[in-house]
């Protein structure tokens, strides 16, 4: 695996081949060093279980594209209208999970001091022909600014996400969410992890500071981790291309901008320990703030056939890719005193 590392007055990180995965990354915040990302404990281990395990997780951290998002095959147990029409189940082969780019090595197409740009082919009869990466840290400001390439072979509507997956504190509600006032909240139709699941499923376009635990109680998600260990996934709609998140222990804010034409929601994968199997082992913590144009994670079928309850509310959940020209999309994150 290689490793490729890039710096400016204000960040320094590195971006390895695996996944073409960002992190660590210091922000230097005024003489302050803070490294917001997570980065999996799991990452370290040699041993035949961790090889076995797929490329996205073997060396999990930070962030990185998914094309397609979601999970590599529809899931049978969704309720009838998450799931796609019959016949559509293949509408983009791709066998791994969050797509080929996650799980396999990206090869460095140009370096300098403040930026590396990295690339990947996918394999031949895949819609996607080739990602290309941009990592460059901010000149004047403690920011990563990001962009992305999707080349297709052919035309096509695609699930795509970016995966930035954050530092989850351990005392419950010491994260605070700053969202747009006319966000809206959508559970994952089931429980992400039997048993272990904090929210209600499938609750669809209700306030953030007003979803019903698995129990009936009221929810504010703005202010995370919710107590006890739990896994959830929670899609965001009406941010408007931008979403902010505050440590109030640790002094710092972060602050990530889209382009909300190309991503029109964002995916909050709060995982506070609550998956219990390996490598995960209850020993994960992770805020994943996810821009996506995606039904959840529920993978290319469901979202090429784009009559999920999403789609029909007016949420695209794919984007239209063309031979003709390639797709790109620019972001930033960026970490501030607070």
């Amino acid at each position: 695996m290689m490793t490729w590392r890039f710096a400016s007055d204000f960040v320094q990180g590195e971006v390895q081949s695996l996944g073409g995965m960002l992190g660590p990354v210091s922000f230097d915040l005024g003489g302050r060093l803070v490294q917001p990302f997570a980065i999996a404990p799991w990452a370290d281990e040699e041993d035949e279980e961790h090889r076995r395990l797929p490329g996205i997780l073997q060396r999990l951290r930070g962030e990185w594209p998914c094309v397609p998002f979601g999970i590599d095959a529809p899931r049978p147990d969704l309720p009838e209208d998450w799931r796609p029409p019959r016949g559509m189940e293949g509408a983009v082969v791709d066998s791994f999970p969050h797509g080929f780019a996650s799980n396999h090595h990206w090869r460095l197409l140009k370096a300098g001091r403040r930026s590396v740009t990295i690339g990947i082919d996918y394999p031949e009869g895949h819609a996607i022909g080739r990602l290309v990466r941009t990592v460059t840290a901010a000149v004047d400001s403690a920011a990563l600014d990001l962009a992305l390439e999707i080349h297709a072979r052919h035309d096509c509507r695609v699930p795509v996400g970016l995966h930035p997956v954050y530092k989850l504190p351990e005392r419950p509600r010491r994260l605070h969410l700053d969202l747009a006032e006319q966000s809206r909240s959508w559970t994952f139709p089931l429980e992400v992890e039997a048993g272990r699941t904090a929210l209600r499923p499938d609750q669809r376009d209700a306030p953030p500071n007003a979803l019903l635990s698995r129990e009936g109680d009221l929810i504010d998600i703005r202010t995370l981790p919710l107590p006890g260990e739990s896994e959830d996934l929670v899609l965001l709609t009406g941010l408007g291309g931008s979403i902010s998140f505050t440590y109030p222990d640790l002094g710092y804010s972060i602050v990530q901008t889209w382009n909300a034409a190309h991503f029109p929601a964002c995916c909050l994968w709060i995982s506070a320990g609550g998956r219990r199997f390996y490598p995960w082992s209850g020993r994960f913590r992770g805020l994943g703030v996810e821009p996506v144009a995606a039904p959840f994670d529920l993978g290319p079928a469901t979202a090429a056939a784009g009559s999920d309850p999403l789609c029909r509310s007016g949420v695209p959940t794919s984007i239209a890719l063309t031979a003709a020209e390639p797709f790109r999309t620019e972001y930033r994150i960026a970490c501030r005193a607070a």
